[in-house]
Protein backbone atom coordinates (compact mmCIF):
# COMPACT_ATOMS: atom_id res chain seq x y z
CA UNK A 1 0.00 0.00 0.00
CA UNK A 2 2.72 2.31 0.66
CA UNK A 3 4.48 1.77 -1.90
CA UNK A 4 1.73 1.87 -4.54
CA UNK A 5 0.91 5.34 -2.88
CA UNK A 6 4.63 6.78 -3.61
CA UNK A 7 4.42 5.26 -7.34
CA UNK A 8 0.66 7.41 -7.60
CA UNK A 9 2.81 10.29 -5.54
CA UNK A 10 5.68 10.03 -7.74
CA UNK A 11 3.20 10.48 -11.09
CA UNK A 12 1.24 13.45 -10.25
CA UNK A 13 4.80 15.33 -9.73
CA UNK A 14 5.09 13.99 -13.20
CA UNK A 15 2.39 15.62 -14.39
CA UNK A 16 2.51 18.63 -12.27
CA UNK A 17 6.14 19.54 -13.08
CA UNK A 18 6.31 21.00 -16.35
CA UNK A 19 3.44 23.73 -15.01
CA UNK A 20 5.15 24.17 -12.05
CA UNK A 21 8.27 24.84 -13.41
CA UNK A 22 6.92 27.20 -16.22
CA UNK A 23 5.36 28.98 -13.44
CA UNK A 24 7.86 29.26 -10.53
CA UNK A 25 10.86 28.67 -12.75
CA UNK A 26 12.38 32.02 -11.43
CA UNK A 27 14.99 30.05 -9.08
CA UNK A 28 16.83 27.15 -10.86
CA UNK A 29 16.07 24.41 -8.73
CA UNK A 30 15.80 22.08 -11.67
CA UNK A 31 12.95 19.33 -12.08
CA UNK A 32 10.72 18.71 -9.47
CA UNK A 33 11.42 15.43 -7.89
CA UNK A 34 8.53 14.30 -5.57
CA UNK A 35 6.66 15.73 -2.91
CA UNK A 36 5.48 15.57 0.37
CA UNK A 37 3.74 16.50 3.73
CA UNK A 38 0.30 15.91 1.48
CA UNK A 39 1.48 18.63 -1.58
CA UNK A 40 2.98 21.00 0.95
CA UNK A 41 6.55 20.50 0.69
CA UNK A 42 8.80 19.68 -2.41
CA UNK A 43 12.24 18.75 -3.36
CA UNK A 44 14.00 19.88 -6.59
CA UNK A 45 16.87 17.89 -7.98
CA UNK A 46 19.16 20.64 -6.99
CA UNK A 47 18.29 21.66 -3.80
CA UNK A 48 21.39 21.18 -1.67
CA UNK A 49 20.65 18.78 0.98
CA UNK A 50 19.01 16.11 -1.74
CA UNK A 51 21.90 16.47 -4.14
CA UNK A 52 24.37 15.76 -0.95
CA UNK A 53 22.21 13.07 -0.15
CA UNK A 54 21.90 11.62 -2.74
CA UNK A 55 25.88 11.81 -4.15
CA UNK A 56 27.66 10.35 -1.12
CA UNK A 57 24.67 7.46 -0.76
CA UNK A 58 26.09 6.73 -4.33
CA UNK A 59 29.56 7.16 -3.77
CA UNK A 60 29.45 4.86 -0.73
CA UNK A 61 27.67 1.75 -2.17
CA UNK A 62 30.30 2.15 -4.80
CA UNK A 63 32.92 1.91 -3.08
CA UNK A 64 31.34 -0.79 -0.57
CA UNK A 65 30.73 -2.82 -3.69
CA UNK A 66 33.56 -2.06 -6.01
CA UNK A 67 31.56 -1.40 -8.96
CA UNK A 68 32.11 1.31 -11.32
CA UNK A 69 28.50 2.54 -11.84
CA UNK A 70 24.86 1.78 -10.47
CA UNK A 71 22.26 -0.45 -12.17
CA UNK A 72 19.32 0.55 -12.59
CA UNK A 73 17.65 -0.89 -9.69
CA UNK A 74 20.53 0.34 -7.56
CA UNK A 75 19.97 4.06 -9.08
CA UNK A 76 16.08 3.63 -7.79
CA UNK A 77 16.58 2.09 -4.27
CA UNK A 78 19.37 4.84 -3.73
CA UNK A 79 16.85 7.77 -5.05
CA UNK A 80 14.68 6.60 -2.85
CA UNK A 81 16.71 6.78 0.28
CA UNK A 82 17.76 9.96 -0.71
CA UNK A 83 14.19 11.14 -0.41
CA UNK A 84 13.47 9.36 2.73
CA UNK A 85 16.75 10.84 4.23
CA UNK A 86 16.00 14.65 3.04
CA UNK A 87 12.41 14.55 4.50
CA UNK A 88 13.52 12.95 7.66
CA UNK A 89 16.48 16.16 7.73
CA UNK A 90 13.93 18.54 7.44
CA UNK A 91 11.27 17.29 9.94
CA UNK A 92 13.68 16.54 11.85
CA UNK A 93 14.58 20.17 12.30
CA UNK A 94 11.56 21.47 12.42
CA UNK A 95 10.77 18.93 15.20
CA UNK A 96 13.84 19.68 17.23
CA UNK A 97 13.19 23.29 16.51
CA UNK A 98 9.77 23.53 18.37
CA UNK A 99 10.93 21.05 20.84
CA UNK A 100 14.13 23.74 21.75
CA UNK A 101 16.47 20.53 21.15
CA UNK A 102 19.93 21.88 19.57
CA UNK A 103 23.26 19.51 18.92
CA UNK A 104 26.37 20.93 19.78
CA UNK A 105 27.48 22.51 16.38
CA UNK A 106 31.09 22.60 17.46
CA UNK A 107 31.48 18.65 17.91
CA UNK A 108 29.37 19.12 14.18
CA UNK A 109 32.11 20.97 12.53
CA UNK A 110 35.09 19.33 14.78
CA UNK A 111 33.47 16.09 13.17
CA UNK A 112 33.24 17.20 9.51
CA UNK A 113 37.01 18.73 10.10
CA UNK A 114 38.07 15.14 10.57
CA UNK A 115 36.35 13.88 7.56
CA UNK A 116 37.67 16.09 5.38
CA UNK A 117 41.23 15.69 6.94
CA UNK A 118 40.85 11.80 5.87
CA UNK A 119 39.90 12.84 2.73
CA UNK A 120 42.67 14.92 2.61
CA UNK A 121 44.98 11.70 3.64
CA UNK A 122 43.31 8.75 1.07
CA UNK A 123 41.43 10.97 -1.62
CA UNK A 124 43.33 11.52 -5.01
CA UNK A 125 43.69 14.98 -4.68
CA UNK A 126 42.23 15.73 -1.52
CA UNK A 127 38.69 16.47 -0.11
CA UNK A 128 38.71 19.70 -2.25
CA UNK A 129 38.94 17.35 -5.38
CA UNK A 130 36.48 14.56 -3.35
CA UNK A 131 33.63 17.59 -3.68
CA UNK A 132 34.42 18.54 -6.81
CA UNK A 133 34.09 15.29 -8.44
CA UNK A 134 31.12 14.04 -6.81
CA UNK A 135 29.20 17.39 -7.13
CA UNK A 136 28.58 18.09 -3.24
CA UNK A 137 28.56 21.33 -1.38
CA UNK A 138 30.78 22.43 0.92
CA UNK A 139 28.62 21.62 4.13
CA UNK A 140 27.67 18.76 3.01
CA UNK A 141 29.90 16.49 5.99
CA UNK A 142 28.83 19.41 8.52
CA UNK A 143 25.13 18.33 7.40
CA UNK A 144 25.84 13.94 7.68
CA UNK A 145 27.01 14.26 10.84
CA UNK A 146 24.36 17.16 12.34
CA UNK A 147 21.71 14.58 10.87
CA UNK A 148 23.07 11.81 12.55
CA UNK A 149 23.86 13.51 15.58
CA UNK A 150 20.52 14.41 15.77
CA UNK A 151 19.42 10.90 15.32
CA UNK A 152 21.22 10.07 18.02
CA UNK A 153 19.61 12.72 20.66
CA UNK A 154 16.32 11.92 18.99
CA UNK A 155 16.76 8.44 20.46
CA UNK A 156 17.62 9.51 23.57
CA UNK A 157 15.51 12.45 24.06
CA UNK A 158 12.23 12.16 22.04
CA UNK A 159 12.17 8.35 22.34
CA UNK A 160 13.22 7.83 25.56
CA UNK A 161 16.54 5.04 25.07
CA UNK A 162 17.86 4.85 28.54
CA UNK A 163 21.27 3.32 29.22
CA UNK A 164 21.66 -0.58 30.48
CA UNK A 165 21.50 -0.96 33.81
CA UNK A 166 24.47 -2.92 35.61
CA UNK A 167 21.72 -5.85 36.39
CA UNK A 168 20.39 -5.64 32.66
CA UNK A 169 24.53 -5.65 31.49
CA UNK A 170 25.01 -8.95 33.91
CA UNK A 171 21.80 -10.75 32.60
CA UNK A 172 22.77 -10.24 28.83
CA UNK A 173 26.23 -11.94 29.70
CA UNK A 174 24.59 -15.11 31.50
CA UNK A 175 21.61 -15.13 28.51
CA UNK A 176 24.10 -14.85 25.15
CA UNK A 177 27.20 -16.40 27.35
CA UNK A 178 27.59 -18.55 24.35
CA UNK A 179 28.99 -15.53 22.74
CA UNK A 180 31.73 -15.34 25.07
CA UNK A 181 33.38 -18.69 25.02
CA UNK A 182 36.76 -19.08 23.97
CA UNK A 183 37.22 -22.13 22.20
CA UNK A 184 40.75 -23.34 21.27
CA UNK A 185 42.07 -21.44 18.54
CA UNK A 186 44.86 -20.23 16.35
CA UNK A 187 44.47 -16.30 16.59
CA UNK A 188 45.99 -14.75 13.19
CA UNK A 189 46.16 -11.47 12.08
CA UNK A 190 45.95 -10.19 8.30
CA UNK A 191 46.61 -6.60 6.81
CA UNK A 192 45.00 -7.01 3.50
CA UNK A 193 46.73 -4.57 0.35
CA UNK A 194 44.16 -4.16 -2.14
CA UNK A 195 45.75 -3.50 -5.93
CA UNK A 196 43.96 -1.00 -7.63
CA UNK A 197 44.46 1.49 -10.38
CA UNK A 198 45.51 4.23 -7.91
CA UNK A 199 48.04 1.60 -6.05
CA UNK A 200 50.19 -0.72 -8.18
CA UNK A 201 51.26 -4.22 -7.77
CA UNK A 202 54.66 -3.01 -7.21
CA UNK A 203 53.88 -0.66 -4.69
CA UNK A 204 51.95 -2.63 -3.05
CA UNK A 205 54.38 -5.11 -2.41
CA UNK A 206 56.94 -2.83 -1.62
CA UNK A 207 54.57 -1.37 0.96
CA UNK A 208 53.94 -4.97 1.99
CA UNK A 209 57.40 -5.82 2.85
CA UNK A 210 57.93 -2.32 4.49
CA UNK A 211 54.83 -3.44 6.71
CA UNK A 212 57.10 -6.91 7.46
CA UNK A 213 60.04 -5.14 8.32
CA UNK A 214 58.30 -3.13 10.93
CA UNK A 215 56.28 -6.02 12.37
CA UNK A 216 59.30 -8.11 12.49
CA UNK A 217 61.28 -5.19 14.04
CA UNK A 218 58.80 -5.20 16.86
CA UNK A 219 56.51 -2.66 16.49
CA UNK A 220 52.66 -3.97 17.35
CA UNK A 221 50.15 -4.75 14.89
CA UNK A 222 47.71 -2.04 15.53
CA UNK A 223 50.48 0.31 14.80
CA UNK A 224 51.49 -1.00 11.75
CA UNK A 225 47.69 -1.32 10.83
CA UNK A 226 46.27 1.91 11.67
CA UNK A 227 49.72 3.05 8.87
CA UNK A 228 48.65 0.69 6.35
CA UNK A 229 45.00 2.14 6.80
CA UNK A 230 45.94 5.66 5.93
CA UNK A 231 45.86 3.98 2.45
CA UNK A 232 44.96 0.75 2.27
CA UNK A 233 40.83 1.95 2.65
CA UNK A 234 37.25 1.84 0.98
CA UNK A 235 37.24 5.77 0.46
CA UNK A 236 40.59 5.01 -1.85
CA UNK A 237 38.07 2.25 -3.38
CA UNK A 238 40.01 -0.74 -1.33
CA UNK A 239 36.82 -2.24 0.09
CA UNK A 240 38.43 -5.92 0.79
CA UNK A 241 40.98 -3.69 2.25
CA UNK A 242 38.74 -2.50 4.45
CA UNK A 243 36.53 -5.83 5.00
CA UNK A 244 39.63 -7.98 5.83
CA UNK A 245 42.06 -6.87 7.19
CA UNK A 246 41.95 -7.82 10.89
CA UNK A 247 41.96 -11.09 13.14
CA UNK A 248 40.61 -14.51 12.45
CA UNK A 249 40.53 -17.16 15.28
CA UNK A 250 40.73 -21.23 14.00
CA UNK A 251 39.70 -23.48 15.36
CA UNK A 252 42.11 -25.87 16.43
CA UNK A 253 39.88 -28.62 16.74
CA UNK A 254 38.32 -28.64 13.10
CA UNK A 255 41.31 -26.94 11.18
CA UNK A 256 42.62 -29.35 9.01
CA UNK A 257 46.34 -28.98 8.52
CA UNK A 258 48.05 -28.81 4.81
CA UNK A 259 51.72 -30.19 4.92
CA UNK A 260 51.69 -30.88 1.03
CA UNK A 261 51.06 -27.28 -0.61
CA UNK A 262 51.01 -29.16 -4.38
CA UNK A 263 48.49 -31.76 -3.48
CA UNK A 264 46.49 -29.22 -1.97
CA UNK A 265 46.05 -27.43 -5.12
CA UNK A 266 46.39 -30.23 -7.60
CA UNK A 267 43.14 -31.44 -5.77
CA UNK A 268 41.25 -27.98 -6.02
CA UNK A 269 42.52 -27.87 -9.75
CA UNK A 270 40.76 -31.59 -10.14
CA UNK A 271 37.68 -30.43 -8.37
CA UNK A 272 37.15 -27.21 -10.54
CA UNK A 273 38.10 -29.34 -13.86
CA UNK A 274 35.43 -32.29 -12.94
CA UNK A 275 32.81 -29.62 -12.56
CA UNK A 276 33.39 -27.09 -15.00
CA UNK A 277 34.45 -29.84 -17.74
CA UNK A 278 37.79 -27.52 -17.90
CA UNK A 279 40.31 -26.51 -16.32
CA UNK A 280 40.77 -22.78 -14.41
CA UNK A 281 43.79 -22.24 -16.15
CA UNK A 282 41.79 -22.80 -19.62
CA UNK A 283 39.44 -20.88 -18.85
CA UNK A 284 40.62 -17.89 -17.20
CA UNK A 285 44.47 -17.92 -18.68
CA UNK A 286 44.57 -13.86 -18.11
CA UNK A 287 42.45 -13.52 -15.52
CA UNK A 288 38.71 -12.49 -14.97
CA UNK A 289 38.95 -8.64 -16.63
CA UNK A 290 40.15 -10.33 -19.82
CA UNK A 291 37.73 -13.56 -19.39
CA UNK A 292 34.51 -10.96 -19.07
CA UNK A 293 35.98 -8.47 -21.65
CA UNK A 294 36.75 -11.88 -24.48
CA UNK A 295 33.33 -12.92 -23.76
CA UNK A 296 31.14 -9.17 -23.89
CA UNK A 297 30.20 -9.72 -20.18
CA UNK A 298 28.57 -6.72 -18.25
CA UNK A 299 28.66 -5.96 -14.78
CA UNK A 300 25.57 -6.75 -13.25
CA UNK A 301 25.04 -9.18 -15.35
CA UNK A 302 23.66 -12.63 -14.17
CA UNK A 303 26.31 -14.24 -16.60
CA UNK A 304 29.20 -11.75 -14.99
CA UNK A 305 27.85 -12.44 -11.41
CA UNK A 306 28.01 -16.08 -12.44
CA UNK A 307 31.37 -16.65 -13.94
CA UNK A 308 32.69 -14.07 -11.18
CA UNK A 309 31.53 -16.37 -8.42
CA UNK A 310 33.56 -19.42 -10.34
CA UNK A 311 36.44 -17.43 -10.38
CA UNK A 312 36.46 -16.10 -7.05
CA UNK A 313 35.30 -19.26 -5.03
CA UNK A 314 38.04 -21.18 -7.19
CA UNK A 315 40.67 -18.36 -6.26
CA UNK A 316 39.45 -18.44 -2.61
CA UNK A 317 40.44 -21.84 -2.21
CA UNK A 318 43.76 -21.32 -3.19
CA UNK A 319 44.16 -18.72 -1.15
CA UNK A 320 42.80 -20.69 2.13
CA UNK A 321 44.91 -23.53 1.25
CA UNK A 322 47.96 -21.11 1.22
CA UNK A 323 47.45 -19.66 4.46
CA UNK A 324 46.91 -22.69 6.51
CA UNK A 325 49.98 -24.39 4.77
CA UNK A 326 51.64 -21.74 6.33
CA UNK A 327 50.00 -22.21 9.90
CA UNK A 328 51.02 -25.61 9.53
CA UNK A 329 54.44 -25.19 8.48
CA UNK A 330 55.69 -21.82 9.48
CA UNK A 331 53.63 -20.95 12.53
CA UNK A 332 55.53 -19.32 15.54
CA UNK A 333 54.36 -17.31 18.23
CA UNK A 334 54.18 -13.51 17.40
CA UNK A 335 56.00 -14.46 14.28
CA UNK A 336 55.12 -12.49 10.74
CA UNK A 337 55.12 -14.62 7.61
CA UNK A 338 58.44 -13.58 5.76
CA UNK A 339 56.20 -13.09 2.62
CA UNK A 340 52.67 -11.88 1.37
CA UNK A 341 50.30 -13.85 0.34
CA UNK A 342 48.62 -12.71 -3.08
CA UNK A 343 44.67 -13.41 -3.15
CA UNK A 344 43.69 -13.67 -6.85
CA UNK A 345 40.03 -13.20 -6.34
CA UNK A 346 40.32 -10.00 -4.94
CA UNK A 347 43.60 -8.64 -6.47
CA UNK A 348 45.18 -8.12 -2.99
CA UNK A 349 48.13 -9.30 -0.85
CA UNK A 350 48.01 -10.43 2.63
CA UNK A 351 50.57 -9.59 5.43
CA UNK A 352 50.17 -12.26 7.91
CA UNK A 353 50.94 -12.57 11.76
CA UNK A 354 50.63 -15.27 13.88
CA UNK A 355 49.19 -14.19 16.91
CA UNK A 356 48.83 -17.54 19.68
CA UNK A 357 47.69 -20.65 20.00
CA UNK A 358 44.96 -20.90 22.68
CA UNK A 359 44.80 -24.61 23.37
CA UNK A 360 41.97 -24.57 26.27
CA UNK A 361 38.18 -23.79 25.96
CA UNK A 362 36.95 -20.85 28.18
CA UNK A 363 34.93 -17.89 29.42
CA UNK A 364 35.73 -14.56 28.77
CA UNK A 365 36.10 -12.56 32.18
CA UNK A 366 32.80 -10.63 32.67
CA UNK A 367 34.66 -7.54 34.01
CA UNK A 368 36.78 -7.73 31.03
CA UNK A 369 33.58 -7.42 29.07
CA UNK A 370 30.99 -5.93 30.79
CA UNK A 371 31.65 -2.16 28.68
CA UNK A 372 31.44 -3.58 25.55
CA UNK A 373 28.24 -5.57 26.56
CA UNK A 374 26.74 -1.81 27.48
CA UNK A 375 27.95 -0.11 25.13
CA UNK A 376 26.37 -2.90 22.41
CA UNK A 377 22.84 -2.93 24.18
CA UNK A 378 22.57 1.19 24.40
CA UNK A 379 23.58 1.43 20.76
CA UNK A 380 21.00 -1.07 19.94
CA UNK A 381 18.53 0.03 21.91
CA UNK A 382 19.18 3.60 20.06
CA UNK A 383 19.73 1.96 16.53
CA UNK A 384 15.84 0.41 17.24
CA UNK A 385 14.46 3.48 18.48
CA UNK A 386 16.37 5.66 15.42
CA UNK A 387 14.70 2.97 13.18
CA UNK A 388 11.33 3.54 14.49
CA UNK A 389 11.30 7.44 14.85
CA UNK A 390 12.30 7.66 11.33
CA UNK A 391 9.46 5.42 10.37
CA UNK A 392 7.49 7.40 11.63
CA UNK A 393 8.33 10.70 9.98
CA UNK A 394 8.23 8.25 6.86
CA UNK A 395 4.45 7.09 7.45
CA UNK A 396 3.55 10.78 8.63
CA UNK A 397 5.20 12.85 5.93
CA UNK A 398 5.06 10.72 2.54
CA UNK A 399 2.22 7.96 3.50
CA UNK A 400 -0.50 10.28 5.61
CA UNK A 401 -0.17 7.44 8.34
CA UNK A 402 0.21 8.68 12.22
CA UNK A 403 -0.02 6.19 15.20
Amino acid sequence: MKTTKRIIAMLLVALMSLTFLVSCGKEDKGELMTTYNNGADFIYENDTDFKDFFMINSYNHLSQTGKSSLTQDEYEEILSSSFDSTIIWREMNKEFEKLGYSVDENKVKDAALKDAQQLDASYDGGYAAFCETWNISEYAFEMLNKYNMMLDMAAEKIMGVTEPTEEEVKQYFVDYSYNYVIMPHYSVSSIVLQVTDKVAESEVLADAQSYIDMLSSGKSWDEVKTAASLKYNYENGMVYSQIFTGEEKLNLQTFAKITDLDAAIAKIDADFKAKNGVSFDEIFPDGFEAYAKANNLTAGSEAYDVAHARFYNYTAQVYKAEFDYIISTSWEDGKTYEKPLYHEGINAYSVVTFNKIVEEAGFKNFDDVKEQIASDIFATRKQEAVAVYTTNIINKAVYGITE
